[in-house]
């Protein structure tokens, strides 16, 4: 497998210019840039190990016209619905195996790039930048956020593809056997759009609200882990317990506030879109029924299969939204570091070539970054000879 691990190499600097947290999903695609052909390919092998899941309410409709029928049609097409069904479902195996080696594959090797990309601007970076950073936030961006672009590369290639290629295919397929039933279908895309356009803000924010919240504390409780002996030293165990409590308590807030406005969504979905289902079932079967429009017992098994799967896809879109927030959210925080201009360049620089031992300070003034209006050192002289010591 020497050959799909290729692309595992370093960004070059351009990467650090191009890469624009605002533009997320072409961040993400720049990413992917040495690697989009695995992208590809693993969604065209997703797709076709994920065709049984289209094809199986036109066999299961077609099978139950036949038994229904059977003065109309031979036993021959029986076994030959049954033995397409049996390929589409055993063709599963080596193309999902292949999908995930094309996916693993991106996916790790942009994790290896960004991480790297991310190591090598924090070696140059300015020693402010880190004075004003804590180091569990930094950890935070490495490990966690890296991870979340990860996952979202599965969501927006893996999923949403799916999805909308299932909304397509049960469109076609009603179209051809029912078209007249298109309109029930027709009918749940100004509610999907509804619910996504009402959702999508909230959920973004509370995303946010979510990331910096646990990004603050992981921090915190980093700082906390280091200073365990300074705290117990000074008897003040309480205080450092009191303290971590309610920072603990600030972040089960936010993610009740996440999963609740994540839980609404998908009960918002999932309630108007099996009330479509419900109505589209009833009318079907009240058709066949009475015989009017030709509509089978096939056909109600047909639209009411499809329409099964177009509510599962919008639900499942509903559902990768938050995920889809958390990704673009991790991009901003990993862009914190990766567009931060404060930069040091090192080179062309003339080297230390001979270090004499002597310091001298003259009229020195310092201010702190986050205290410009007042002066931490003025007119400060101090002459330190080789080999002197001065505490």
């Amino acid at each position: 497998m020497n050959d799909f691990t290729a692309s595992s190499q370093p960004l070059p600097n351009k990467f650090f210019s191009d890469y624009r947290s605002d533009r997320p999903f072409k961040t993400l695609l720049y990413l992917y840039q040495n690697d989009l052909r695995y992208i590809g390919l693993s969604m065209l092998f997703y797709l076709i190990k994920h065709s049984p899941e289209w094809i199986r309410p036109l066999i299961i409709a077609n099978i139950i016209d036949i038994i229904s029928s059977p003065s109309t049609h031979s036993l021959s097409e029986l076994w030959f619905n049954g033995a397409f069904l049996a390929f589409s479902i055993l063709q599963n195996t080596p193309t999902h195996y292949l999908h995930i080696r094309f996916l693993s594959t991106a996916t790790h090797s942009m994790e290896y790039n960004l991480r790297s990309a991310i190591t090598r601007q924090l070696q140059y970076l300015s020693i402010g930048f880190h004075q004003q950073r804590n180091s569990g936030a930094i950890q935070n961006k490495l490990l966690r956020d890296v991870e979340a672009v990860a996952l979202l590369t599965t969501q927006i290639f893996q999923y949403l593809p799916s999805s909308i290629l299932t909304i397509v295919i049960a469109i076609i397929i009603t179209a051809i056997r029912a078209p007249g039933f298109l309109i029930f279908f027709v009918g749940t895309i100004p509610v999907a759009v509804t619910l996504i356009r009402y959702f999508r803000t909230p959920i973004r924010s509370r995303n946010s609200v979510f990331r910096q919240q646990m990004e603050t504390t992981s921090a915190y409780l980093i700082e906390m882990l280091k200073l365990i002996p300074i705290t117990r030293a000074h008897g003040a165990e309480e205080a450092e317990i009191y303290r971590t409590e309610q920072r603990l308590k600030t972040l089960k807030q936010a993610s009740i506030k996440l999963d609740l406005i994540n839980a609404l969504a998908n009960a918002a979905s999932w309630v108007s879109l099996r009330s479509f289902n419900l109505v589209c079932l009833l009318a079907s079967a009240w058709l066949a029924y009475t015989g009017k429009w030709g509509i089978t017992v096939g056909d109600v098994v047909l639209l009411t299969g499809y329409f099964d799967s177009i509510t599962g896809s919008v639900v499942q879109i509903l559902g990768v939204l938050p995920q889809i927030g958390k990704g673009f959210e991790a991009l901003s925080s990993i862009g914190e570091v990766l567009e931060c201009p404060d930069v040091e360049q090192n080179k062309g620089k003339t080297p230390v070539k001979r270090l004499k031992g002597e310091f001298c300070f003259e009229s020195v003034c310092y201010v702190y970054p986050e205290s410009r209006n007042q002066t931490a050192i003025v007119d400060f002289s101090l002459q330190v000879k080789p080999g002197e010591t001065i505490a």
